[in-house]
């Protein structure tokens, strides 16, 4: 398969082609798997161009886009049926990089394995201004020709988003943007980016006000947002709780149960002495009264 060829006639520089060391892990498509992953690609109507390079062995796919607003990024994605196609490196270099350090480390099994060295993310991701309001003018025009296209571009819009500006994406986190089912993907980038590792503080009461929400009410993210500041009691939290008012509820109940028999025995005691067995041993009187405790003690405390 001559890649030389099929990089000219994409506009992509082939010189990557002599850097790229092949491994267990990663190799070039073959011919084979290269035209059904351009047919497949072709299906998502993702609205760019994509030019799939790598394939793991796990059938994760590398390709770089060749045109528009993304032209150059690379993408590593899966074929499934609503894969996501945010860029996660910057250009080709920057992906071979990443491999082959991971590769000399022996660290190199999978496409999964750089993970790490992902370049889009909310915080991390390094200033593109003239991409950041490439994203925001499509936004703003409304005219995807996909889902998946509206997802890419909203998605990395998020991700190049200063922690400055972030008040431009409060609008994602409420109705009626989070309504609508489609949106649910951009949904959690935008929740992740306002509450994540940097909380954005306006933000707060509109999360907090998402998670009542049904369809929210469980979000995956929930327990991170604002340093748990919306994390459920788990069942253990509340059977200890439960334990707690149950074992306070006890102890009162039983110190007034044993207060009222030992009052009552207390009473019936000393009508039998003066009615029916005078005793004239005060130190015997005390000690029977003695016993009459502990044993209502006893029976009080039994669980």
């Amino acid at each position: 398969m001559d890649w030389e060829d099929i990089c000219k006639k994409n506009n992509v520089d082939s010189s990557f082609l002599k850097e790229f060391r092949p491994s267990a892990g990663l190799r070039l498509l073959n011919y084979g798997e290269f035209l059904a992953a351009k047919e497949r690609l072709t299906s998502y109507q993702l609205g760019f161009n994509l030019l799939p390079i790598f394939i793991d062995n796990e059938k994760s796919v590398v390709a770089i886009y060749t045109n528009d607003i993304f032209k150059g990024k690379v993408v590593v994605y899966e074929d499934e049926p609503y894969p996501d196609f945010s860029p996660d490196f910057r250009n080709i270099n920057s992906f071979l990089n990443a491999y082959h350090q991971c590769l000399r480390k022996g660290e190199f099994h999978h496409l999964y394995c750089l993970e790490y060295a992902i370049e889009y993310s909310p915080g991390i991701t390094e200033p593109e201004p003239l991409l950041l309001e490439a994203c925001w003018k499509y936004i703003e025009k409304d005219i995807f020709a996909s889902d998946i296209q509206r997802d890419v571009v909203y998605r990395t819009a998020i991700f190049l988003t200063p922690n400055d500006q972030r008040e431009r994406l409060l609008p994602f986190i409420q109705s009626p943007f989070v309504d609508e089912q489609k949106n649910s993907r951009i949904v959690d980038v935008a929740l992740y980016s306002l509450g994540g590792q940097q909380p954005y503080s306006p933000a707060k009461p509109l999360v907090e006000a998402l998670l009542k929400k049904k369809e929210y009410k469980e979000h995956f993210l929930r327990d991170n947002l604002f340093e748990g500041a919306f994390k459920k009691k788990t069942i253990d939290d509340e059977d200890d709780l439960l334990s707690m008012i149950v074992l306070a509820v006890r102890t009162d109940r039983q110190a007034m149960g044993c207060a009222i028999v030992i009052a009552a025995l207390t009473i019936l005691y000393i009508a039998a002495i003066f009615l029916l067995f005078p005793i004239e041993n005060a130190l015997m009187h005390l000690f029977i009264l003695f016993i009459i405790a502990m044993i209502a003690f006893t029976i009080f405390t039994i669980k």
